[in-house]
C-alpha cells in the first residue's frame, strides 16, 4: 500500500536524535501534531562514524552524510588511525585551510562548500522521495542558502524557512560580515514562499525591509512550554539553585552573578551551573558554595532541573534574541531568578505573568540590595512551584502543540496554493 501521507524535508545541522536548541524544538514539533500527520524527514551531517546514513527513530526519517568541514575534531583521531594519505589530505584541503580562513576573514559567516554539500544532499533525497516541502532550520545559514538555491533551480519545489536565531544583527557573528548577512537576509526572504521566525525577528524585518515581506512571514514563539509533573523531591539540608547552559563571557556574562552567590555562602544557599564556559573564570569570583560541572548529558541536565528548588537565568547582551531555556524553566513552574543585562531585555515581557519570578538588573559592582533582594526570594519560595496546568494555559502560544498547529496551517496553505499554480 502506497503512504499518501505528504513528506515533509527538515534540513537541520543539529545531531538527531541527540538535540541542541534549535533541534530540541524541531522535535517538540514534530512530537506534538507534525508527525501524525506528515512523514518526517531530517537532514543532517554526520557526529561520528558510526552514524549511520539513514535510519527512523520515533518515526522520523533521518538522513546523514559526511562533511569534513563539519565533522568534530574530537573524533578526527579515529579517521586519522587509518594512515591513509586521502585521509590527511582531505582534512588539511576540506577542513583545516578553510577553518584557518574563516578564522582570519572578517566576512565569513557561511562555508560555500558546506552549503554544497546540503545542496547535494536535498537534491538526492528529493529525487528519492519528492517531498512536498522542504524546510530549513536557520542554524547555520547554510542550510537556508542551500535550500533556497535549490528552490531557484526547481521551481516546483516548496520551502519554508524556520528561524530561531537572527542573522544580519547576529551579534554572535563577525562584525565584518553584518553586510553580507544583511545581503542574506534579502536573498532567502525573497527566495522562500514562507519564513516563519521569532516575533523579535519579525518586526526587525517590517522595519528593515519596510514590510516588504510581512505577508509571507509569520511571527511564531518557541514551542518550547510542555506538560511536566510536579511531583518534585529536595535536598532537606541545603537550598539548590541551578543554571543551564553553556557561558560566552562576551555574550552571557556571569560575573554579577558569580558575585551575588558568593557573598550567599555560609547560607546553605548553593549555585550549581551546567555547560561550559569558554573562557576560565576569576579565582576571586569563585567559592565553595558555588559548583561548576561542565557539560553534561541532556538526560542529566533534566535530572538536575528537577532536583533543583530555584532556577537562575543569567541574561545575554542581546536584545534581539529570546533563550529557549527560559520557556523550559517556566514549564517547571519553579522560582526563578532572572539576572539580566539590559533594562529592556526581551526575557521581561514573558515573566511578567509568572508567579514566582525575581528580575534583578545586572550592575558593575555589587549592589548589596540585589544580594538581599536574591535571599530573601530564595528563602521565601524555594520549597514552592507554580501549577503546570495554568502555566500551560497562560503560555498556551508557547507549547509545542499550538506551533505545530501554525506550522499545518502553512504548510497545508502553500501546498494548496502550489496544487492550484499548477493545474492551470
Amino acid at each position: 500500500m502506497t503512504n499518501s501521507r505528504k513528506k515533509i524535508l527538515f534540513v537541520c545541522s543539529d545531531n538527531f536524535p541527540k538535540y541542541g536548541a534549535n533541534g530540541k524544538m524541531l522535535n517538540n514539533i514534530f512530537c506534538h501534531g507534525l508527525k501524525d500527520r506528515y512523514e518526517i524527514h531530517v537532514l543532517t551531517h554526520k557526529f561520528d562514524l558510526n552514524d549511520l546514513d539513514d535510519e527512523v527513530i520515533a518515526a522520523v526519517h533521518i538522513h546523514r552524510f559526511f562533511s569534513w568541514f563539519m565533522f568534530p575534531k574530537e573524533k578526527l583521531k579515529s579517521l586519522l588511525k587509518t594512515g591513509r594519505p586521502s585521509v590527511y589530505l582531505n582534512l588539511l584541503a576540506k577542513k583545516i585551510i578553510p577553518k584557518v580562513k574563516a578564522k582570519y576573514d572578517p566576512g565569513f559567516f557561511m562555508s560555500k562548500d558546506y552549503s554544497d554539500e546540503l545542496y547535494e544532499s536535498i537534491k538526492r533525497l528529493d529525487e528519492e522521495y519528492s517531498f512536498d516541502v522542504i524546510v530549513p532550520n536557520l542554524i547555520g545559514y547554510e542550510n537556508a542558502d542551500a535550500a533556497v538555491r535549490y528552490k531557484k533551480n526547481h521551481p516546483d519545489s516548496v520551502v519554508i524557512l524556520y528561524q530561531l536565531d537572527p542573522c544580519g544583527d547576529n551579534l554572535l557573528e563577525k562584525p565584518g560580515s553584518a553586510e553580507k548577512r544583511l545581503r542574506f537576509e534579502q536573498f532567502f526572504l525573497e527566495g522562500t514562499d514562507a519564513v516563519i521566525t521569532t516575533p523579535i525577528i519579525k518586526r526587525r524585518y517590517q522595519r528593515v525591509f519596510e514590510s516588504k515581506f510581512s505577508d509571507k512571514t509569520t511571527a511564531m514563539e518557541f514551542p518550547a512550554v510542555e506538560h511536566v509533573a510536579q511531583n518534585y523531591s529536595y535536598d532537606e539540608n541545603r537550598i539548590v539553585c541551578l543554571f543551564t547552559g553553556n557561558i560566552y563571557k562576551k555574550i552571557r556574562d556571569p560575573r554579577y552573578t558569580l558575585k551575588v552567590f558568593k557573598a550567599l555562602n555560609g547560607s546553605g544557599i548553593e549555585l550549581h551551573i551546567l555547560g561550559k564556559c569558554d573562557e576560565k573564570i576569576e579565582e576571586e569570583l569563585m567559592s565553595g558554595n558555588i559548583i561548576f560541572h561542565g557539560s553534561v548529558p541532556s538526560e542529566k541536565v533534566t535530572v538536575y532541573t528537577r532536583k533543583a528548588n530555584i532556577l537562575v537565568n543569567i541574561g545575554n547582551s542581546m536584545t534581539n534574541q529570546v533563550p529557549s531555556k527560559i520557556f523550559e524553566y517556566i514549564s517547571t513552574g519553579k522560582p526563578i531568578i532572572n539576572i539580566h543585562k539590559n533594562a529592556d531585555c526581551p526575557t521581561l515581557p514573558y515573566f511578567e505573568k509568572y508567579e514566582y519570578i525575581c528580575n534583578v538588573l545586572e550592575k558593575d559592582d555589587l549592589d548589596e540590595r540585589d544580594v538581599e533582594t536574591v535571599k530573601e526570594f530564595i528563602l521565601a519560595n524555594y520549597n514552592k512551584y507554580e501549577n503546570n496546568e495554568r502555566i500551560v494555559e497562560d503560555y498556551k502560544e508557547c507549547t509545542a502543540s499550538y506551533c505545530a498547529s501554525v506550522f499545518e496551517k502553512i504548510i497545508e496553505s502553500l501546498i494548496e496554493k502550489h496544487q492550484n499554480e499548477t493545474a492551470i
